[in-house]
């Protein structure tokens, strides 16, 4: 059925709106991200050494493949054991709180979309997070910024999961299940403080689902978690594919990763500047092949209304 003309200059509007939106990231992107982006991938084939007066010399020779050396490439696959197993440790540990995270913040967003006395302070409460996320006030919260002061490497007794391993092992589970589970209760706190910006944007997409499907689910006599499962779900199945590649992102590149310190200290600490923008270069790579592979699973999943 076609269009009318009215509604074709409604989705017309709201595309140059989306553009415009579009248009600052963009320009941003390609002033200040483009060139170091190439100038990052370039350094992986050079020798790139630190000078006394502050500059960076790029390797021997006047051309480019007189200056090419591929001995970091070679360093990495054969030596650079701790990468690798950082690497692995970051995939898996976003593989175990980034279901925990979009499961959570669609909890609450639900509740928050009901109504109810208090609803604009709890969320509020909610959204905090996202106001005070500075690692200073985590470390406080948590416990960590006394480590010092107490001269134990443990974080406040309330956010361990202290006797968890031993009634889990009690139940006769399997080891993996085991560290599963301790690994998801003793990281609780800092799981749930994640969640503020994709509770907004679960709150948004719910509101923004027609009451009329709503109403015609009601009627056709539909429970409530049909309605869940028939209505709510398919709705928001958009900002889930949103949030969950908004999740990955934020953990794994948070400044406590692990990966990201050794990359840190390779590049800034034992200024191995090549070797630094090799190990980010593979982590980016690997990344973007993992979002490609959510977009290839979840495309025929995702549900987009539009109007016929």
């Amino acid at each position: 059925m076609r269009r009318k003309p009215r509604e074709a200059a409604e989705i017309r509007r709201r595309a140059r709106a989306g553009k415009l939106f579009l248009l600052p990231f963009m320009i941003g992107f390609v002033c200040f991200y483009v060139q170091p982006l190439l100038l990052s991938l370039f350094y992986t084939f050079i020798n790139v050494q630190p000078t006394k007066g502050g500059g960076l010399a790029l390797g021997t020779g006047d051309t480019f493949f007189d200056k090419l050396n591929l001995d970091n490439y070679k360093y990495m696959l054969e030596q650079e054991n701790d990468y690798w197993q950082a690497l692995l440790a970051t995939f898996k540990d976003m593989a175990i709180t980034a279901p925990v995270i979009i499961i959570f913040s669609l909890f609450i967003a639900l509740i928050l979309n009901q109504k109810f006395r208090g609803r604009v302070i709890a969320r509020a409460i909610f959204f905090m997070p996202v106001v005070v996320t500075s690692g200073l006030v985590m470390s406080f919260i948590t416990g960590d910024a006394f480590a010092d002061q107490t001269q134990t490497t443990e974080t406040t007794a309330i956010f361990q999961a202290a006797g968890m391993s031993d009634i889990l092992q009690g139940m006769n589970l399997p080891e993996n299940i085991v560290s599963i589970f301790t690994s998801i209760t003793s990281q609780i706190f800092d799981t749930l403080w994640l969640c503020g910006v994709q509770i907004l944007l679960f709150l948004a997409a719910l509101q923004g689902v027609s009451p009329q499907l709503y109403e015609a689910a009601k009627i056709e006599g539909a429970t409530g978690w049909e309605i869940f499962w028939k209505v709510t779900f398919p709705s928001v199945t958009p900002i889930i594919l949103v949030n969950i590649i908004y999740t990955i992102i934020d953990k794994i590149t948070d400044s406590s990763n692990g990966l990201m310190g050794i990359i840190n200290g390779t590049g800034f600490g034992a200024f191995q500047y090549s070797r630094a923008c090799l190990m980010a270069w593979i982590f980016f790579i690997l990344l973007l092949v993992l979002v490609g592979l959510i977009f290839l699973v979840t495309r025929k999943m995702i549900f987009y209304q539009t109007d016929n």
